[in-house]
């Protein structure tokens, strides 16, 4: 197109952008932040008046774009810039989903997460695994739920910094933690007093001790873990009864074992035939419940069944 052109159509841009500003309602955003830099943005659009077409800034670099109606039903669309043109068909409420790694940044082991969204209200969840560590203006509400930390703001610009907890292992037995240098320790004791042929009195007293101690730590850890590994087992095993037989998780679970354990969520689309963001959610929940692993590899995002979950078959 020449540059004329784009001139002349310049102003009819900007008339349907403020007609667009006037007949929206309301916007809302929900920004779910992950380990690895990646975000999950949907913005749900609602209208005053049918219209149709709908014009709305995104923020960000989007992969896996889709936008549907209030019913679910797939909206054409064409991206210009950062600019969404949605063709409505008269629907009052727009739904748009996408995920993309271009709005955070890392710093050493700080993710910095910058959105400009044109929002109503932005609501970002943060997974137990993530620890907020920095807010660029105070958030009107925060609590919790099932997907982790809710913090809610007034309109879409907000900048905040996180990082990935890393969880210790709490080793205790009698009520008393024991830690490894403590193992350590009393095993260097032990063969001290073993090789030495001077040995202080009160390390022969000792020695015995320990040695018969150790034993008895290192069975009451093992079967502490063998303890957890039972009602996790356990909880997991009850967890996939729950799935009922038919339902869209269920099928989710049966095809990656169909396909090895492993597939791609554009195959796994296709092949439970449901839509997009149906399928997407149904997944994320099947993560948050320790079923499955999502994993980003270039382009294509990738589902992948843990091992130690049940299979269908065995529900």
């Amino acid at each position: 197109m020449s540059y004329p052109s784009k001139l002349l159509l310049l102003p009819l841009a900007l008339t349907l952008v403020l007609a667009q500003a006037q007949s929206i309602g309301s916007a809302t955003a929900e920004v779910v932040l992950f380990p690895d830099g990646w975000v999950d943005v949907t913005v749900t659009v609602r209208l005053n008046e049918t219209s149709s077409g709908l014009v709305i800034r995104i923020d960000g670099e989007p992969h896996n774009l889709i936008v549907v109606n209030s019913d679910g039903i797939p909206l054409n669309y064409s991206l210009d810039g950062s600019f969404l043109i949605v063709e409505t068909l008269g629907s009052r409420e727009i739904t748009i989903s996408y995920q993309t790694p271009s709005l955070t940044s890392k710093s050493g082991v700080i993710w910095n997460l910058t959105l400009d969204l044109d929002v109503d209200k932005l609501v970002v969840i943060a997974p137990s695994q993530l620890v907020i560590v920095g807010l660029s203006k105070l958030p009107d509400e925060i609590s919790q739920s099932e997907r982790g930390l809710r913090i809610s703001f007034s309109g879409g610009t907000v900048s905040l910094s996180y990082k990935v907890a890393h969880k210790q292992m709490n080793r205790s037995f009698g009520g008393e933690d024991i830690s490894r240098a403590k193992v350590v320790e009393i095993t260097r004791t032990s063969s001290l007093g073993e090789s030495s042929g001077a040995v202080n009195p009160a390390s022969r007293v000792q020695s015995p001790v320990n040695q018969s101690l150790l034993p008895l730590m290192i069975a009451g850890g093992i079967a502490l873990a063998l303890a957890a590994s039972v009602i996790v087992l356990r909880s997991r095993s009850r967890a996939t009864k729950d799935l009922k037989e038919g339902s869209l998780e269920y099928e989710i679970l049966r095809e990656l074992e169909k396909r090895g354990g492993v597939a791609k969520q554009a195959d796994l689309i296709k092949a439970v035939q449901a839509p997009r963001t149906t399928v997407w959610r149904k997944i994320r929940r099947l993560e948050e419940k320790g079923f499955v692993e999502v994993r980003r590899e270039g382009e294509a995002t990738l589902v992948m069944l843990k091992a130690d979950v049940p299979t269908t078959s065995q529900a």
